[in-house]
């Protein structure tokens, strides 16, 4: 799958930036890559099993957002009932704490 992702987000221990994204889903591992300028941005995070009752019709990565600081939350593959969620880390934790509010949810279509 590939996705804009439109504002720097955390996955894991690790801040991307805002860019063009391929997605790739091995088992419990999710992949993403960003090519910028001959260079090339890249994170690896362990997984856990989500499941909707209905599958969403196209790709979908859902963050969490407090204030201005977004986390990769999980993602959705078309058509399928199954996705994968990313535990929530230590930082986004503490930002969560020091905000003192519930996240609120993005979510960026996937293609």
């Amino acid at each position: 799958m590939y996705a804009t992702i439109p504002f720097d987000f955390w996955m894991g221990q690790k801040l991307l930036p805002s860019g063009n994204y391929s997605i790739d889903l091995t088992g419990e591992r999710i992949v993403l890559r960003e090519e910028r300028g001959g260079g090339q941005t890249a994170a690896a995070f362990l997984t856990i099993p989500e499941s909707r009752f209905a599958p969403p019709e196209t790709g979908q990565l859902i963050f969490h957002r407090y204030e201005s600081e977004y986390f990769l939350a999980s993602i959705w593959t078309p058509v399928s009932k199954d996705g994968r969620a990313l535990p929530k880390t230590s930082r986004e934790k503490r930002v969560a704490a020091s905000v003192g509010a519930v996240a609120e949810t993005a979510s960026v279509r996937a293609r």
